[in-house]
């Protein structure tokens, strides 16, 4: 259970060399200067805000001392100093670390220690260090979590050692174990690469033409490509690609989502096909019986339409005729020319209603209508279905949109007597149809009522997006300067290194080269640099330092905002929790603060919660032996490692006591006094012995360190709705179900990315609830749920060569490329974020066909007509998330919604 436990942890510790780290870059707050548990905590404080080279100074400050510090604090300190030395690069550093741990006799650390002893040799250039000490790794650990990594860091050092054969008996090894591994493509172009430097060019080049002919992700194809060319030019006659094999690469091509590519290819080969005459007639046919798949699911969407359209005029009395019809308003719909596919859904509803795929198609032609802006015919087609269906009359969500529909076609009258049914009931339409009448009420100038309708929904979901609505519409009209100052709307609050014009920051940059590049005088507004020294200073291995102190805070002191408000380097706060942001603060220095995950409260006290984590950890190491190790890494502050584990130690305890054959099974046995060889039902019995109460595992994982377990405990263990936000108090209660879950790469990457980092907790708690490890049942992977596809792609506008399917599981790298995505999203709509949080559910295609005729239009209603359930749930969910967010760490800030729609620009990206 174990290995399984840390099959997914692997990839997060498993970085190249050179990555980019979240001490690089600002926004870093400055941490803490000293906490009552002493130095060991100070380091961990920093550690967890992202502070790493304060962190450092800590932790060395601590291990030179010769006296007061016990030898658990020492050897804690000791690894969680080498893990920074590897997280900035200093690889030889690191190794030194790692292996004092490694040589202790026995503790929790030390398999962890020997593995990345091996991994930070390898990276500082010692193979054959790398490969002994993977070798004892195997030797003493058989059954050990990295056992199979250590295959692939050993094949690694073979190829650094030019020992390419080896590398791929290696590589080829851990294939054959794990065959659905994430980073088989990546795995696969390493075995071509070795075999092409080892001279067995025939066997790299059948590698490579596999992958350049089937593959998951574009920058393999390209990879394969290029490896194909060297071979060619160097003279080795690598065999032509057939065109049944191109044929295959063009549906490769389509699933890795490269469409426009696949489209060509499969019209090169359907042009050649034909123009070869006999030989080319058996796939001419068959490329021309699949010419409608390609033209689908490369959404070529338009020419769909087109061309069904025309078959359907060619032959209307055809037995396909319907099909033709069907496809024709498909396509025409997917392309956003809803008054094209108005006229062919009403052909279909007319001549094929009763039979085939327009057979009780009311809901479709109902949103079809809408879309096209036709509301009256929307509203007639949804009555109609209630008059032929039963369920329907009943269904609230018909109810509403008969009222909506009648709403957006200015009949007023009539949809307020359709929202009063809603409006007073109990079904999840209560809130939309308060404020949908409340908007009602004003076109016909009921004031009171109106005014009525929103206190409702206000009270009703304070947090909700129809709130989120009416605060917006209310605080832009009353248009107090300082309040609408303290508007979120999706960008981050303040500059960001976008709009400072700075470059692009290479990995392994510090914050000060990054800064110094972009900047040859002050700017306006703020603060220089103290002296020339501040940008000279350097570390012992070389690197800048961000400024006189080491905390980070010299460089990031360009960026805080000369007002009375901001806070300065000096001014760090002497708490191990930064309380939620307080009103009354600016906005631009609170963005500056980067949050801990969550604030001690009645619900949380972080002594005894480490306590109850303590004593859980020793007491059941016997059942689970990983406990001690999970414990000391939290210790450590590597929570997105601890907790998983945990984790799986809840599930397993969850399934055992939810089990009544296995109680079953534990209470005959205990009562007979029979045999348990493999020792199961004495496991069960201490399971069932535990009696731990939510509070209990909730304590623990937030003593470990993992906000996905501790928000899913809070749900139905911390009252929110009954606490409020009134108080101090209880905003840190909240803190608890909205933490600021791993906060030193949120704030990095909304900074670089220009996208407000409360925006991201929203979409990252609506996603995966902060679990970095999650895959979804489409394969959408980490934190952010991203698509191994978009992953790539974004990675290659990054200009990240080295991505690997895999880092998506790394919270650093997830939240980067989703931050980087979201706002290129918010680029494309005009900084309009909820048209973002659509597309980033729905796709921005689908977004951009829903709004193409509606620009200009009022944007609740079109966010109403998003046509997906889904998307139009995650967007106003999203929404509401925010708002809270906003309240909670924004400095008093509240969620600005666009008053209408603007514009879509899909050149700026479109996948």
């Amino acid at each position: 259970m174990f290995r399984v436990a840390v099959a997914l942890l692997v990839v997060i510790v498993f970085a190249p060399p050179g990555a980019a780290h979240a001490s690089d870059l600002p926004p870093i707050a400055p941490s803490v200067e000293a906490l009552p548990g002493g130095a060991f905590e100070t380091a961990v404080a920093r550690f967890s805000r992202g502070d790493l080279r304060g962190a450092r100074l800590e932790l060395e400050r601590l291990l030179a001392r010769r006296r007061g510090v016990g030898m658990s604090t020492r050897v804690r300190a000791r690894f969680l100093l080498a893990w920074i030395e590897a997280e900035l690069g200093n690889h030889q550093l690191a190794s030194a670390s790692f292996y004092r741990v490694r040589k202790l006799e026995e503790h929790p650390l030390k398999e962890i220690a020997t593995f990345h002893e091996a991994k930070a040799d390898l990276s500082r250039g010692h193979p054959r260090t790398a490969i002994a000490e993977c070798g004892t790794y195997r030797e003493t650990y058989p059954e050990g979590s990295w056992f199979d990594e250590c295959l692939l860091v050993e094949a690694d050092a073979h190829v650094a050692l030019q020992q390419h054969r080896a590398a791929v008996e290696l590589y080829d090894q851990f294939l054959e174990q794990h065959p659905d591994d994430q980073r088989s493509e990546t795995i696969q172009l390493r075995i071509a690469q070795s075999q092409e430097q080892a001279g067995e060019w025939e066997k790299a080049a059948r590698r490579y033409r596999g992958l350049y002919i089937s593959h998951r992700l574009p920058m393999t194809a390209r990879r394969a490509s290029e490896g194909i060319e060297r071979l060619r030019a160097a003279g080795v006659d690598v065999d032509e690609i057939s065109e049944q094999q191109l044929y295959a690469r063009a549906c490769s091509l389509r699933q890795a989502g490269q469409y426009d590519e696949s489209w060509d290819l499969y019209c090169e080969l359907l042009e050649r096909a034909q123009a070869a005459e006999a030989d080319g007639e058996a796939m001419a046919s068959r490329l021309a019986a699949e010419r409608h798949e390609f033209l689908w699911r490369n959404r070529q969407y338009e020419d769909v339409g087109h061309e069904r359209a025309r078959a359907y005029r060619r032959a209307p009395d055809a037995p396909g005729a319907s099909e033709h019809a069907y496809w024709a308003v498909q396509g025409y719909a997917k392309s956003g020319l809803w008054d094209k596919a108005v006229e062919y859904q009403e052909i279909g509803m007319t001549r094929f209603g009763n039979t085939g795929r327009f057979r009780r198609t009311w809901d479709r032609t109902a949103r079809i209508y809408a879309s096209a802006g036709q509301y009256d015919k929307a509203r007639e087609t949804l009555i109609e279905w209630q008059g032929r269906s039963s369920k329907q009359r009943r269904s609230s969500k018909t109810k509403f949109f008969v009222a909506y529909y009648a709403f957006r076609n200015n009949d007023y009258e009539t949809a307020i007597e359709g929202f009063d049914g809603l409006a007073s009931g109990r079904s999840g339409w209560r809130t939309a149809a308060l404020y949908w009448r409340s908007r009602a009420h004003d076109r016909l100038k009921h004031w009171k009522d109106a005014r009525d309708d929103r206190r409702q929904v206000l009270k009703d979901d304070p947090d909700g997006w129809y709130a989120a609505l009416i605060k917006s519409k209310e605080r832009v009209k009353a248009g107090d300067p300082a309040d609408l100052a303290l508007a979120r709307h999706g960008r981050w609050p303040g500059e960001s290194r976008r709009e400072l014009q700075l470059p692009a920051v290479p990995a392994g940059s510090s914050t000060a080269e990054a800064i110094s590049r972009g900047w040859a005088e002050p700017r306006p507004g703020t603060r220089a640099p103290a002296s020339a020294t501040e940008w000279t200073a350097r570390d012992s291995d070389g690197r800048l330092r961000g400024g006189a102190t080491a905390d980070g805070w010299g460089a990031l002191a360009l960026l805080v905002e000369e007002s009375p408000e901001a806070s300065g380097p000096g001014e760090a706060t002497a708490e191990a929790d930064v309380e939620p942001t307080p009103t009354g603060q600016s906005m631009a220095a609170a963005a500056l603060v980067v949050p801990s995950t969550w604030t001690e409260s009645d619900y949380w006290d972080r002594g005894k919660g480490v306590e109850i984590w303590e004593d859980f950890a020793e007491e059941n190491a016997v059942h689970w032996p990983e406990l001690p190790m999970a414990y000391e890494l939290s210790r450590c502050g590597l929570g997105e490692l601890a907790g998983p584990l945990l984790a799986r130690v809840y599930e397993e305890v969850r399934d055992v006591t939810r089990s009544s054959r296995r109680r079953g099974r534990v209470r005959r046995w205990q009562a007979s006094g029979g045999n348990d060889p493999d020792g199961q039902l004495a496991r069960w019995a201490a399971i069932l012995d535990l009696k731990l109460t939510a509070e209990a595992w909730r304590s623990m994982f937030a003593a470990a360190g993992y906000p996905a377990s501790v928000s899913a405990f809070s749900i139905n263990s911390v009252p929110l709705k009954r606490l409020g936000r009134a108080t101090p108090e209880r905003r840190a209660a909240w803190t608890l179900r909205y933490p600021a879950a791993y906060a030193p790469h949120v704030w990095r990457a909304g900074w670089e990315y220009d996208v407000d980092p409360l925006l991201l907790l929203s979409i990252m708690r609506a996603e995966s609830l902060y679990k970095h490890d999650a895959v979804s049942r489409v394969g959408a992977l980490g934190l952010i749920q991203v698509m191994p596809t978009t992953g790539n792609k974004v990675a290659a506008l990054m200009g990240e060569a080295d991505f690997r399917v895999d880092r998506l599981l790394e919270p650093g790298v997830n939240i980067r490329l989703g931050a980087f995505y979201l706002g290129s999203l918010m680029d494309r709509f005009g900084d309009q974020f909820p048209l973002a949080v659509g597309s980033y559910n729905g796709g921005p295609h689908n977004v951009g066909r829903w709004l193409r005729p509606k620009i200009g239009i009022p944007f609740d209603a079109m966010v109403e007509e998003i046509q997906f359930d889904e998307t139009r749930n995650y967007v106003k969910k999203v929404t509401g998330y925010y708002a809270v967010y906003s309240d909670l760490y924004g400095a008093g800030g509240w969620v600005r919604l666009p008053e209408e729609t603007s514009q879509d620009d899909p050149t700026v990206i479109n996948f």
